[in-house]
């Protein structure tokens, strides 16, 4: 019964976290995902370490990691 919840809910979570990145301007995405929780975590850390890794399929989060990959082109 609690794993039907939690697959839900997990769901659900990744449902809100891709409507609120499709939602973002690009200008926001680097500071947004870089920005440091108390104990030091980014978000695209917790993103990563939680299993939301679907949640960076978004082609702006994608240019966000190409740039932290690769580095800035100008």
């Amino acid at each position: 019964m609690f794993q039907h919840e939690t697959n839900s809910l997990i769901e659900d979570l990744l449902t809100l976290g891709n409507v609120i990145i499709s939602n973002m301007e690009k200008e926001v995405i680097r500071p947004i995902f870089m920005d440091n929780d108390f104990k030091e975590r980014t978000v695209l850390n917790l993103i990563t370490t939680n299993g939301f890794s679907p949640l960076m399929s978004d082609n702006k989060i994608a240019a966000l990691l190409d740039e932290l990959w690769v580095g800035k082109t100008y």
